[in-house]
Formats: structure tokens, C-alpha cells, sequence
């Protein structure tokens, strides 16, 4: 029988515990993010990655943000720690002004209970080849450059406009594969940048971890085309160099979560990591010299659809994306590592059910709930420049019984999910059109060990403001299984399990739907 309770919200109080330190999260033996208890973790978020001067987003920090954020249960943001900004005049000459600056914000969003992966973001490497400066202009500087008709912007006529332009020119290639070949002593210098990231975030529990670099490229094709096959790519310039890094963060940090990244074009081809048509690596990096890192690293991916100014994105959304997260499950399985959708985007979803910009995004995020998959979005511009959520009107304006209707262009990726699960995880959905939920899971030894301590045994996140302004009903499946509004964010639903009676392998059942106003005849009114 279901238990069913009908939980009417007339003034909703959002609280949250507050305090910069968060339970660390570590990797289970499957490769699932768990917390201190054992539960799994799942995490929604979005990138902060300021491209120009100062090169991070104070307003991402303010309260008026933080508080949107917890309301759309948005739990983790990779932010940007570039290496430039960090070390702008030399090796060893510290910014910082800069990394106090970073570490302000880490502090800020753990007050707000969000976790931080610090991704050291490049897009083209620099200005010197029509980007922003990610990578020390001193160290690209100090590389041989290219000669006659080589010059920078070859093959280009034109300059490169952009952050993605510079990657098809011979000069930045070029400068990538001396980084890769070690040329000026690249290695060290990069190695030196973690040491101090590391040094200052070790310590800091919401900080889950670092990622090497974004969305490395795959070297010079033009003098080895064979650069261009992502598992040749990841085998001889990636692996060697993350290997390097990985070391030398673990002089200075054990525990931090290393975050890492194939060439972006090596996730759709096949489930096999170290085969030439994925990422090319036969380990996690560092794993031959440290065998705890198939406990502690992270494969990163991303996921763009090209067409999305077409009509039809169907190709994509329903052959494409579904070949790539079967291939980063086969991928993490057999790295035995985590695995984590650290971007998608370029859809921008705009109140209109029917544009190909809401339909691509929506089609991400339920192919990440089907997957169970952990994701940031790119990016953060939620806000307009009065630092409102960004609005869009609907034409549901009308006489005395109508008022103005705004849609939320944020609405589809604040989602019901759970936050924290004592079992494992099955299957997971939400209506973007109805607000209707539903996830379920199989209890296990975790289950019942929460549930004797009287602990919740998953914690379900629901985003009140956009889909249940009126309340919520839910249903719990078994019968003998209860729930309530967590007492310190009533966002948050918990589940809990009797300490007596219960068993493993149960499928646990949480359906979540908004309460539905009754209905008014408001052409009777009128008369």
C-alpha cells in the first residue's frame, strides 16, 4: 500500500546548515561518490570560469546568488584556477592576490553547502592565439616559434576570433606539443602550479578535487597526423604528463580527487579506455606508481551538440549522446574510476517548451538522470545584469483573473534528484513539464546499517519555488518506509527505513508530484 502524504506549502523557509566545512566525499569500489555514511552522492551544478580580468566572478558569491543556488539545488561548481592569473610574471612569482581571491570563493560556496572541483581552464591556451590568457604568456613565450608560412595564424588567412578558433592554427598546436615534449622545463612549471593549488585547497572538505587541464588538444597533427586518433593522443602526450602531475600533487595532498580528461573527441567511439579510438589511457594517471588512485581520480568528459542552431538535433540527442555515456560508464569501469559531466551546454533554454535550445538541454539532463550521472552546466549566466534570474515573458497576460506568468530560463536544470542514497541506485526521472518525479533503489548493507542508527537513507532534493509553489504529494514505496522535510533544508526530503524489518535488496520507491490547485471557472465570475 502506498503511503501518501499531501504536504501543502504556504510559506516556504529555506534553511541551510551553515559553516565552511562539508563530509568529504570518496569513491566507492564502483566508482560512485559516497559520504562519510556510505550513502551515494549525486551532484548538479555549473561552471564559474571568468575569462578575463580578474579571472573569477565575485558576483557568483554574493548572497542574493547563493541563495538561488540552494533553491535550485545546485550542490557543486567547478571553478576556475587559472594558471596564468596564478603565476602571471615567472615560475615561481606567486599571485597572490589572486589565489586568496579563489580561496574566498571555495569558503563562500561551502557556507552554501556547495562543493568546488578546481579545474585549471584553458580554451586555445592564450592570447598570443585569439584567446584569453589560461597558460603563462611567459612560458608559451620561451617555446621555438614557427617559421614562415608556419606563422601563426596558419592556416588561417584571418586572426582567429573566439576561445576555439587558435586550436586549427599550426602555432598553437605547436606550443601544445612543447608542452607535451617538456620543452623550457613545461612540466615543472605546471607541476608548480599544482603544489600551490594543492597547498592552499588540501584541506578544505568541499573542495572534491583538481582537474588537470581543460579539454586538453591532442598536440601537432600537422607533423603527426597520427595525433589526431584521441588514443594515440592520450597514450604519448597526455598519459606521460598527467602521470608527472599526479606525482607531484601527492607530495603535498593524499586525498584530493584528481580530475582528468581525454582529448574531447575520445568519448563516443568505443567503452575501451586504453583502444585508439578512446581516451588511450590503461590506468588512471599515477596509477602505476600509486595504487590508491583508482580510489581517488575521476574521468571528466563533456558534451556539445554541434547542430544545435538546426531544426532537428534528434541525431545527437537520441543516437549520439546515448553511444557517449554508454562509452564513459565502459571507460570509468574499466580505469576503475569515477566519472563525472563536468560541461554540456551551448543550449540555453529560453521558457519555450518547443525550442531547440530547451529541448537539447532537457535531452542532457534526462540522459544524465537515466545514467545517474553527476553533471556541471556551462555556465553560470543564470542573471541578468541587475543580478536577477534571468526571465522571459509568457503571453499569459489577461484581465482581473489572470496575472503575468514568467518562466525561469533556470527551471530545467533545478530538478528533483537524489542528493544522497543508502543503496544503490536504479532508475531516476522528472517531467521538466509536469514536475513529476520518481527514483528508486535497492537497499543494501548501507540501508540497514543507516536505518538501526535511525539516519535517513537518501535525501531527495526538490525545487519548490519553480514546480511546487503550491506543495507537493509523495508516495513511498514499501509501505513500512516513511519520510519528512529535512529540520535544516526544507528543500530536502528524507527517507527513512524502520531499524527493525528491514532487509537487503528491496526496491525502495520515491514519486514525487506537485498538489494540484482546484480548478476555478472564471468565466462564471465574469458574469
Amino acid at each position: 500500500m502506498l503511503a501518501r502524504t499531501v504536504l501543502c506549502v504556504v510559506c516556504v523557509l529555506f534553511v541551510v546548515a551553515r559553516g565552511d566545512s562539508l563530509p568529504e566525499v570518496r569513491l566507492n569500489a564502483d566508482g560512485d561518490f559516497v559520504d562519510p555514511s556510505g550513502r551515494i552522492k549525486l551532484f548538479h551544478g555549473f561552471n564559474s570560469v571568468y575569462k578575463k580580468r580578474p579571472y573569477y566572478n565575485a558576483a557568483d558569491v554574493n548572497a542574493n546568488r547563493l541563495k538561488f543556488f540552494r533553491q535550485w539545488g545546485f550542490n557543486v561548481v567547478r571553478l576556475g584556477a587559472l594558471w596564468h592569473p596564478a603565476f602571471p610574471t615567472g615560475p615561481g612569482k606567486v599571485n597572490d592576490t589572486y589565489l586568496k581571491a579563489i580561496e574566498d570563493q571555495v569558503d563562500k560556496f561551502a557556507e552554501a553547502g556547495i562543493y568546488v572541483i578546481l579545474d585549471m581552464h584553458q580554451d586555445s591556451l592564450s592570447s598570443m592565439y585569439g584567446s584569453y590568457d589560461a597558460i603563462p604568456l611567459w612560458l608559451l613565450e620561451s617555446f621555438p616559434r614557427p617559421r614562415g608560412f608556419l606563422k601563426y595564424p596558419w592556416p588561417k588567412r584571418s586572426m582567429p576570433s573566439g576561445d576555439w578558433e587558435g586550436y586549427v592554427t599550426f602555432a598553437c598546436q605547436k606550443a601544445f606539443q612543447c608542452i607535451y615534449d617538456n620543452h623550457t622545463n613545461a612540466w615543472k612549471h605546471w607541476g608548480d602550479f599544482w603544489v600551490e593549488i594543492a597547498r592552499r585547497f588540501k584541506d578544505k572538505s568541499n573542495v572534491l578535487g583538481y582537474e588537470l587541464i581543460n579539454e586538453p588538444f591532442a598536440g601537432n597533427i600537422y607533423t603527426n597526423p597520427l595525433r589526431g586518433i584521441p588514443g594515440y593522443a592520450g597514450k604519448h602526450n597526455l598519459a606521460p604528463v598527467y602521470d608527472y602531475l599526479v606525482e607531484r600533487i601527492r607530495s603535498v595532498d593524499e586525498r584530493k580527487f584528481i580530475f582528468f580528461e581525454g582529448v574531447t573527441w575520445s568519448v563516443i567511439g568505443t567503452a575501451r579506455a586504453d583502444s585508439f579510438a578512446g581516451p588511450g589511457f590503461k590506468r588512471v594517471p599515477g596509477g602505476d606508481k600509486f595504487p590508491q588512485e583508482y580510489g581517488r581520480s575521476v574521468f571528466s568528459y563533456h558534451y556539445y551538440c554541434p547542430l544545435i542552431e538546426m531544426a532537428n538535433t534528434k541525431i545527437f540527442s537520441q543516437l549520439i549522446m546515448p553511444k557517449m555515456f554508454y562509452s564513459v560508464k565502459g571507460i570509468a569501469k574499466q580505469l576503475k574510476s569515477g566519472r563525472f559531466l563536468t560541461e554540456f551546454g551551448i543550449c540555453v533554454p529560453d521558457g519555450n517548451p518547443k525550442s531547440i535550445n530547451t529541448i537539447e538541454c532537457n535531452a542532457v539532463m534526462n540522459g544524465a538522470d537515466a545514467n545517474l550521472q553527476s553533471w556541471t552546466y556551462w555556465d553560470s549566466q543564470f542573471f541578468d545584469t541587475d543580478d536577477k534570474p534571468i526571465i522571459n515573458q509568457a503571453s499569459l497576460l489577461s484581465r482581473q483573473f489572470f496575472r503575468l506568468m514568467r518562466t525561469q530560463s533556470v527551471k530545467p536544470f533545478a530538478r528533483f534528484y537524489p542528493m544522497a542514497t543508502g543503496g544503490t541506485p536504479i532508475n531516476l526521472k522528472f517531467d521538466v513539464a509536469t514536475g513529476s518525479g520518481s527514483y528508486a533503489f535497492l537497499t543494501n548493507e548501507v540501508t540497514e546499517a543507516l536505518s538501526k542508527q535511525g539516519k535517513a537513507i537518501a535525501s531527495i532534493f526538490l525545487p519548490l519555488e519553480l514546480y511546487y509553489p503550491q506543495g507537493y504529494e509523495v508516495d513511498v514505496v514499501p509501505s513500512t518506509f516513511t519520510y519528512s522535510a529535512s529540520n535544516v533544508n526544507d528543500h530536502i526530503i528524507e527517507v527513512f527505513a524502520p531499524a527493525d524489518g528491514i532487509m537487503k535488496d528491496v526496491v525502495a520507491e520515491i514519486n514525487v508530484r506537485p498538489t494540484q490547485m482546484p480548478r476555478i471557472n472564471h468565466l462564471a465570475m465574469l458574469i
